[in-house]
């Protein structure tokens, strides 16, 4: 299944690539050069640019419940060094670039894996052509999915979900569940990649739960070289399959149904 291809009014809040360079096959050596090289990218097409520190890698994992919708304004994901965003005058795309990294992010009305790829396709070329012997030390794709779940007629999340917290009976007996967040990390062989699952409660109201489930699938070994465009374009299918995959193998055909339907079909400005 093509989960952001399948549905009406699929969950996703925003969906990245993060390219990670070594040392010596580095973007470029500096920040200033890395903004020459992202004006140059940006064209008309990226006309709004900011300089924007990142965070750690461990610190970006460690996010909250708080933060989750926070995340649609397209954090990067690795390396811990300030650069440059650039944004489309609707704010819905953005690069980020520095000497050692590059990510690209579309953030809400997501148009489906197909435009994505390839804008994702064209904005690589681009740097390909702007920066030599480029070495790739790490990719990364990650969906943030959030996922609005009626509750008025005392449906259980169960219901929606299939990877929850497991109380054990004796806990249930006496406790209800009011909050949660869980972290997990995966391995598929297949893929040979890592996979991070985070998934929480991001909001709630008096007919409506909001659970985020956030995919981050990243490769750092087996790569193809940057130059070699349809290796590249493989390896992304390849993680867009297992992130696929993991989403699907986390809901259920009522969550399914859901998408699906019409009636709940919002734009990002609703």
């Amino acid at each position: 299944m093509a989960q952001n291809e399948q549905y009406v009014n699929p969950p996703i809040a925003e969906a990245s690539i993060t390219l990670v360079f070594k040392r010596d096959g580095a973007i470029c050596d500096s920040n200033e050069s890395a903004y020459a090289i992202g004006k140059s990218m940006a064209g008309e097409e990226y006309p709004e640019t900011t300089t924007v520190q990142r965070k750690s890698a461990q610190q970006d994992q460690a996010v909250t419940k708080q933060d989750s919708e926070e995340q649609a304004d397209a954090k990067p994901n690795h390396g811990d060094e300030s650069g440059h965003a650039f944004r489309t005058e609707d704010r819905r795309k953005m690069f980020f670039i520095t000497p050692h990294t590059w990510h690209f992010a579309w953030v809400l009305e997501y148009p489906g894996w197909t435009a994505f790829s390839s804008e994702l396709t064209r904005l690589i070329e681009a740097l390909r052509q702007r920066a030599d012997g480029l070495k790739v030390d790490g990719i990364s794709l990650r969906y943030l999915n959030l996922l609005t779940i009626p509750t008025n007629k005392g449906i259980s999340l169960a219901t929606y979900l299939r990877t929850l917290p497991d109380l054990s009976a004796d806990l249930s007996a006496f406790t209800t569940l009011s909050d949660y967040f869980m972290s997990l990390t995966l391995h598929d062989a297949k893929a040979g990649a890592k996979i991070e699952l985070l998934q929480g409660l991001a909001d709630t109201s008096e007919d409506n739960v909001t659970i985020m489930l956030d995919i981050d699938v990243h490769k750092e070994s087996d790569l193809p070289a940057f130059e070699d465009g349809e290796g590249i374009n493989r390896l992304l299918e390849a993680l867009h399959n297992c992130e696929n995959q993991t989403f699907e193998s986390s809901i259920t055909q009522p969550a399914r149904d859901l998408f699906n339907d019409n009636s709940r079909a919002t734009t990002a400005a609703e």
